[in-house]
C-alpha cells in the first residue's frame, strides 16, 4: 500500500507543480481552486479506478491525505476534502455548463451544494441563485431546506 500512496503523491505533485493554488477559501481566487479542485477529483477517480486493489478508498484518502500534508502548506487537503473533491468531479464531469457556475462559488458553497441530494435541474437552480443573489452558505442550506426550488416551480 505505501509503495500506491507513493505512486499517488508523486502523480498528485505532477499535477500541482508550478500552479502555486493554494486551496485555502479565498474569494478571489474560487474559480482557479474550484477548478483546480476538480482537476485533482478527476486525479483521485482515475487513480482509484486504475488501483483496484485499493480495496477500501477512504482509508486510502485518509493515507494520502497524511502524506499531502506532508509536503504542503495547503490545508486544504484534509481526508475530508479529498473526498468533496472526488464527488466534486464526479458530479460536475459530464455537465460542463454546471461545473462553471459551480467553479464561481466558494469551496464552503459548493460543499454546502454536494452535501444534498439533489438532482441536476434543482442543483442548477440552486448553482443560480446562489451566484446572481449572492447567497452565502446559510443562506443556500436554508432555501434548500426550505425546498425553494419547489416553490419555484409552483409558482
Amino acid at each position: 500500500m505505501k509503495e500506491i500512496i507513493k505512486e499517488f503523491v508523486n502523480g498528485f505533485k505532477g499535477l500541482t507543480k508550478g500552479s502555486n493554488i493554494e486551496l485555502s477559501n479565498k474569494a478571489d481566487g474560487n474559480y482557479t481552486s474550484n477548478k483546480m479542485r476538480f482537476v485533482i477529483g478527476e486525479y483521485i477517480t482515475r487513480f482509484v479506478i486504475d488501483n483496484i486493489a485499493l480495496g477500501n478508498i477512504d482509508n486510502f484518502l485518509k493515507d494520502v491525505s497524511s502524506e499531502l500534508t506532508k509536503i504542503s502548506r495547503d490545508s486544504g487537503l484534509s481526508h475530508t476534502n479529498l473526498n468533496y473533491f472526488r464527488k466534486f468531479y464526479k458530479k460536475y464531469r459530464n455537465q460542463p455548463d454546471l461545473a462553471e457556475k459551480a467553479f464561481k462559488l466558494s469551496w464552503s458553497q459548493n460543499i454546502a451544494l454536494l452535501k444534498d441530494k439533489l438532482n441536476d435541474d434543482e442543483r442548477n437552480y440552486y448553482l443560480n441563485r446562489a451566484i446572481a443573489d449572492n447567497w452565502s452558505v446559510k443562506e443556500i442550506e436554508r432555501q434548500i431546506k426550505n425546498d425553494s426550488f419547489d416553490s419555484f416551480l409552483n409558482e
